[in-house]
Parts: structure tokens; C-alpha cells; sequence
């Protein structure tokens, strides 16, 4: 199963990290490549790029640090295209200043990079054209005596986040990625009205938008291919039930949408009262999609550790910014 990538991944974050990508071969785009050794202002960074119509890389530390004693520069060089063939498996190995790259499992070269922000720390993918990726794995790198505690697993195709910052603990236990509408009835999800019935995977899923985990983000705005426009749409998803632990007490999920009215909410419901303990109404009306880290929310569930619970999220709102969008929902340790 391959991700469709229209601009930007996020990776991992760590200064000790193992990575290994894979494109597909067939359909490379004008340009590609990583963004080493930044944050989430992207104020320092290392730019590793492929120009793939002059057949050229590019190794660019200008912007790498803010410390202005540091060496900068950009290097440029070119492939063996009959030796190595075009670049779609990429191997990297970042180790603090060090980075290692290994491409199409023959041809590698080294540099260096300082980053003198702590949290500089972070690896992106990007691309210019919409590219499929076919694989991604990362890995932490320890010393033997240490255990993996991060990134330990490759990272599935389903989690790749686009558009958004997805920090360690994001699957430990997920309520719904909302990547395939027909799996997620299967795995307990409930709807009602316009969301019933789903006829494909992809009948929930937003299709402009951009910024989502994994394969595919909900917009009810374009449900079953903007069958009928975008505010017109109405009904209610319905979680399966699911247990508040003490490791991860924080609902977390991407949410967007509506105007901050009752119409368009989300539900947090006790299973064996059927108290609404809580609710949310996003006021975002504009775009009608989940479009980037601002549309992350935290909901602290320490009070009901233990207890039996279910999500609701409603869409009863038929006019203006009448729809919802939201992706992701996991409990987590901390909020995002």
C-alpha cells in the first residue's frame, strides 16, 4: 500500500535516527528530498535535494545553523544515471553532526550538519509533485547497551503524517484513523444519516485535502465526492467503546470545521450513564479541510481513568460552515 505525498511529510524527530524511504520509480517528481535538523519554525535547517531534471544533489547547510561560527555552505553533484539509475530508495543514518546516505542500496556519500537549537531535531520528506511513497521505516539509533525504546517498529504506510507534526506515542492507542470508512464499521465505528452506509474506503475522506495521517482525513464537506455540497451533509459518527488508562490519559485528535456552534460537536459520553462528560465545537470555518498543527486537539481524561467511554462527533449544521473534518483520534500521554 503505498501514501500519496502532494508536499510534505514529517518523519521523526531525534538526534540519533535511522531512516530508510522508498518512492515510486515510475513517476518522480521535478525535485525531492529531506529537511534535515529543524523544528516546527523551520529557523535551522539542512536541505538534502534532488533536482531530478538536471540530475542533480544538493547538500545546502546555509540556513543549518544560527550559530554564526559555524562553516555553510551548499554543495552540488551529480548521479551515474547507468551505473546507479534515478534516486527512489533512500537510506539515511543521522548521528548528531554526522549523516550518512545510501542510495538505491550503491552509491553514498557523508557531511555534517550543527543545528544549535534544542529542538532542531526533526526530519521531514518533501516533494514538488504529488509523488506515491511506497515505504517508510525509521528506527532510533542506541548503543548496545541501551533498549529501543523509540521507533523501535518501521513506521506503517498508514502513519505518515502530512501537513502535521505527529510526536512519539501517536498509535499507542488509536480509537480511529478514518484511512478506510469500511474497516472502521468493522472495527465497532457507528454512523447515522449522510455517513451510513459508506459505498468505498475512500467515502468519508476529504478529497482536497492535504494535511492528514496516513491515507485518509474525514471532511463532511466532501463526503461521497461533494454528492451533495458541502454544508448539506448531516448525521453522526459514533466511537466503539474504550478504557482511559493512567499511561495515557490525553484525548488527542485533528479536528476543523463548523462555526462554534452546538450544531457541529464533538461528544465525550459515559458508557454506563450516558452522561455527556464533555463537548467541543470547532470554529474553523475556513478551509473545509484539517490544514495544519493549529487544528490539534487536547482533552485531559485524567478524572475518568478507568471508566468506559465513547466519542460522538456531530454534524447537525446545514448552512454556512455547516461541516466537520477531523482525523487521528488516540489517547496519548501528553497533549500535542
Amino acid at each position: 500500500m503505498a501514501v500519496m505525498v502532494n508536499n510534505e511529510i514529517f518523519i521523526g524527530a531525534g538526534r540519533q535516527l535511522e531512516i530508510e524511504l522508498e518512492i515510486d520509480p515510475s513517476n518522480l517528481p521535478k525535485y525531492f528530498g529531506f529537511i534535515l535538523g529543524t523544528n516546527d519554525e523551520k529557523n535551522e535547517e539542512t536541505l538534502l535535494t534532488y533536482d531530478n531534471v538536471n540530475n542533480e544533489f544538493h547538500v545546502d547547510t546555509r540556513r543549518s545553523s544560527l550559530n554564526t561560527n559555524v562553516f555553510k555552505q551548499k554543495r552540488t553533484g551529480t548521479i551515474d544515471l547507468l551505473t546507479y539509475g534515478k534516486p527512489y530508495h533512500f537510506r539515511l543514518f543521522i548521528d548528531h553532526s554526522n549523516v550518512d546516505v545510501f542510495i538505491n542500496n550503491s552509491l553514498a556519500f557523508s557531511f555534517r550538519m550543527y543545528p544549535s537549537l534544542i529542538d532542531s531535531d526533526q526530519t521531514r520528506f518533501f516533494v514538488s509533485d504529488p509523488t506515491k511513497v511506497i515505504a517508510l521505516s525509521v528506527w532510533e539509533l542506541m548503543s548496545s547497551e541501551q533498549t529501543p525504546t523509540k521507533y523501535s517498529e518501521p513506521i506503517s504506510i498508514n502513519q505518515i503524517a502530512q501537513g502535521v507534526k505527529l510526536p512519539l506515542g501517536s498509535f499507542d492507542q488509536v480509537i480511529g484513523d478514518f484511512d478506510d470508512a469500511l474497516s472502521m464499521l468493522q472495527e465497532g465505528w457507528f454512523t447515522t444519516g449522510d455517513f451510513r452506509q459508506p459505498t468505498n474506503s475512500n467515502s468519508w475522506a476529504g478529497t482536497s485535502a492535504v494535511t492528514k495521517i496516513g491515507i485518509n482525513a474525514v471532511s463532511t464537506c466532501e463526503i461521497n465526492n461533494n454528492e451533495k455540497g458541502c454544508d448539506s451533509p448531516t448525521g453522526m459518527f459514533v466511537s466503539p467503546l474504550f478504557k482511559v488508562n493512567e499511561k495515557n490519559p490525553f484525548l488527542s485528535l485533528l479536528m476543523s470545521g463548523g462555526d462554534g456552534t452546538d450544531d457541529i460537536r464533538l461528544e465525550l459520553v459515559d458508557n454506563v450513564s450516558n452522561k455527556i462528560l464533555l463537548k467541543y465545537s470547532p470554529n474553523n470555518c475556513t478551509p473545509s479541510f484539517i490544514d495544519g498543527n493549529d487544528d490539534w486537539v487536547n482533552f485531559d481524561l485524567s478524572e475518568y481513568i478507568g471508566r468506559q467511554l465513547q466519542i460522538r462527533i456531530i454534524d447537525q449544521h446545514t448552512k454556512g460552515c455547516g461541516f466537520v473534518s477531523f482525523d487521528h483520534i488516540h489517547l496519548r500521554e501528553t497533549p500535542i
